[in-house]
């Protein structure tokens, strides 16, 4: 997949589109999600907003955020909600890579920081989850 790569746009998103759920989008996500079920596919989720409004019916949401940013922020938008089960904290410690550019330096090749980014993290969410 190829990356989109806007971090003026996506802190910008990040940080202001929030302000519209005081104004009424809040409600407008929950009546617009309010009749989904079983598995949905969630194309350029954001920062992750709709996350919350998802009903109960709705068993597994299946987002695609190409912007590294945002899709850092979806990722934890989903597991403030997210019951955690050792599938889910798997998942999100395979993808705390995506988007890094680590440097090559005497202290260890890019390949190995990558590496390093999925493994404390995935300790620190089991730590953080109780698992």
């Amino acid at each position: 997949m190829a990356l989109v790569n806007n971090p003026l746009f996506a802190r910008y998103f990040a940080r202001f589109g929030g302000r519209n759920e005081e104004r009424g989008n809040r409600e407008l996500r929950r009546e617009m999600l309010a009749g989904l079920s079983g598995r949905v596919l969630e194309v350029g989720p954001g920062n992750g907003l709709n996350f919350p409004h998802y009903p109960p019916s709705v068993r597994e949401v299946v987002a695609v955020e190409p912007e590294p940013y945002l899709r850092s922020r979806a990722v934890e938008a989903a597991a403030a909600g997210a019951q955690a089960s050792s599938e889910a904290l798997r998942a999100a410690a395979a993808s705390a890579d995506e988007g890094t550019q680590p440097p090559a330096d005497l202290h260890g090749a890019p390949d190995y920081r990558r590496h390093l980014a999925r493994v404390l993290t995935g300790r620190a969410l089991a730590a953080a989850a109780g698992v």
